[in-house]
C-alpha cells in the first residue's frame, strides 16, 4: 500500500517538474523594445465566409505588452495571433483576439 502510495505521488509530481523546467522566452533575444500595431478587417457576407485584411502597419517606440509568459495566453479568444522561431519551431509569442464581427 505505500509503495502504491509513492507511486501516485511521483507520477502526480512528474507534470509538474517538467513543466517547471521549460525555460522562458527570453524577450530581449526574440524582440525589439518597439511595439508593431496591426490593423486589419474582418469582412464577410454571413458567419460561414469570413475574410481578413491587413489594413495598416504602425511601429511605435517602447513595448506595452507583456514581458513574461510570452508564450501562452491567460484568455483565448475567437482568433490567435502565434510566432514561431524558425529555426526550432518553438512558439516564442502568442496572443488572442476577438471581433464583434460575428455578432
Amino acid at each position: 500500500m505505500k509503495l502504491k502510495r509513492i507511486l501516485f505521488l511521483i507520477v502526480s509530481l512528474f507534470p509538474l517538474l517538467s513543466w517547471a523546467q521549460q525555460k522562458e522566452i527570453d524577450f530581449n533575444a526574440f524582440f525589439a523594445d518597439s511595439t508593431l500595431r496591426v490593423d486589419y478587417i474582418f469582412a464577410g457576407g454571413n458567419s460561414k465566409q469570413v475574410s481578413v485584411y491587413l489594413d495598416e502597419l504602425n511601429r511605435t517606440e517602447g513595448w506595452y505588452g507583456r514581458r513574461h509568459h510570452l508564450d501562452s495566453l491567460a484568455l483565448a479568444g475567437m482568433g490567435s495571433i502565434v510566432m514561431q522561431d524558425e529555426t526550432t519551431g518553438r512558439i516564442i509569442y502568442k496572443t488572442s483576439f476577438s471581433s464583434l464581427f460575428q455578432e
